[in-house]
This record gives structure tokens, C-alpha cells and sequence, in this order.
């Protein structure tokens, strides 16, 4: 797998995220489209990356241990 780095297209790993301390730090009921659409890495700061997907939602920051390469 490649790095991810800025501009990469990522999805959210379920089984990575679900019960996480990142998880239990907010809401704990996770949006489909995390999982279901691709994000596009805007930053990454330490283990984290700002992730922008195509819908009117707010951008999140995520581990990258919870992220993976989209698809092509």
C-alpha cells in the first residue's frame, strides 16, 4: 500500500474506528458516508489527516491508522 500523503483519496476503516478512543470521544453514532464515499486528504499533522469529502459536511480529522487508499 502507499503512504498516504496530501491529496490522497482515503475511506474510513470500520473495523479500525468503531471503539476507538477517537470514536468514544464524540458522537458514537459513525455517518455511512465516512464509509461509503471517498475523502480527500487536505493536511496531516503527526498521526492525523484532515479529510474533505464531496458533501456539504464539515471537514474531520482522522487517524491515519483508521484511514486507507480509496479505491481507483
Amino acid at each position: 500500500m502507499a503512504a498516504l500523503k496530501k491529496g490522497s483519496l482515503v475511506r474510513v476503516l470500520r473495523d479500525q474506528i468503531e471503539g476507538s478512543i477517537e470514536a468514544t470521544a464524540s458522537d458514537s453514532r459513525l455517518p455511512d458516508y465516512i464509509f461509503d464515499t471517498d475523502g480527500e486528504i487536505l493536511d496531516i499533522k503527526a498521526d492525523y489527516a484532515w479529510v474533505k469529502f464531496a458533501l456539504p459536511v464539515a471537514n474531520t480529522w482522522f487517524k491515519l491508522d483508521h484511514l486507507t487508499a480509496a479505491a481507483k
